[in-house]
């Protein structure tokens, strides 16, 4: 069986003042943020995340001491480009591992600098386990990355939104996400290897839950016990073939869900076979 939900895999953050002034009372997310997406732009919770409007930082040394950080330190260019396209700057092998270095010291030593970073080249292991060295931070997007384990996750108690693609990633258990208490946000595309999302049941404050990857997963009976949730957007293959009862049941159990019709009618059509 497919439980298959379209979403737009938009590339950047941006601030939008309407979104401020849009807040619903009984949850943090606005009504066009649960509509396109919390990551989509123009909906995010402040500007600084974009690279349109605050350029992306290589060198530690251009940062300015603000706490949302675009951070592009890896895929740099090699020296020699530099003599066929005009204002690109090409680094030496050494030089693209000093840089890498020194930022992984940077969010490991100075752990209450960020609020909110945008890895925009491939994030490293090491690397991410550096950033998860930051206390206060709150907003973690990933453009994609190489790791392998993600359990240093569990260390941002403080994160609220989330979003990874994880084409390159090995990563298997989304446990680790389990212990970020605070999240209201999670977008996860490409984690192929991942067959149970059951752990997503302890996010209690989750609003938005994206989900999107070619693997089959256990079931979809996490969600009974998430009843704040929003905005529900999975494509995946489910193991578990649910009756039109069972579906329904699962409708009740969400009663903050917005779109709910869009995404179960396409569970509904599978069941038919229509």
């Amino acid at each position: 069986m497919y439980a298959v939900i379209h979403f737009d895999d938009v590339e950047y953050l941006h601030t939008n003042a309407k979104v401020e002034r849009d807040i619903m009372r009984n949850g943090l997310l606005s009504e066009e943020q649960i509509e396109n997406g919390y990551f989509a732009s123009g909906l995010s919770h402040n500007d600084n995340l974009d690279p349109h409007v605050n350029k992306s930082l290589t060198e530690i040394s251009e940062w300015d001491g603000k706490e949302y950080v675009c951070i592009f330190c890896t895929q740099l260019y090699p020296p020699e480009v530099e003599q066929y396209f005009g204002g690109i700057k090409g680094y030496t092998t050494r030089e693209q591992k000093r840089i890498k270095a020194e930022w992984v010291d940077f969010l490991r030593t100075n752990t209450k600098a960020l609020k909110g970073v945008h890895f925009r080249s491939c994030l490293h292991q090491d690397l991410l386990e550096a950033v998860c060295f930051q206390e206060k931070l709150e907003t973690l997007r990933i453009k994609w990355g190489s790791f392998s384990d993600w359990t240093c996750l569990e260390n941002l108690k403080t994160l609220k939104y989330f979003s990874s693609d994880g084409n390159y990633s090995k990563v298997s258990d989304v446990s680790p996400i389990s212990k970020l208490e605070e999240l209201v946000v999670l977008d996860l595309v490409d984690y192929k290897k991942v067959k149970d999302l059951s752990p997503f049941a302890n996010l209690k404050n989750l609003e938005q839950l994206r989900f999107a990857a070619d693997c089959k997963i256990k079931d979809l009976e996490f969600l009974r016990q998430m009843p704040n949730l929003r905005d529900l957007r999975i494509s995946v293959k489910l193991e578990k073939n649910y009756t039109l009862n069972e579906i329904d049941s699962l409708i009740t159990s969400l009663p903050n869900l917005r779109d709910s019709y869009d995404f179960f009618a396409e569970l509904k059509r599978k069941i038919k076979g229509e």
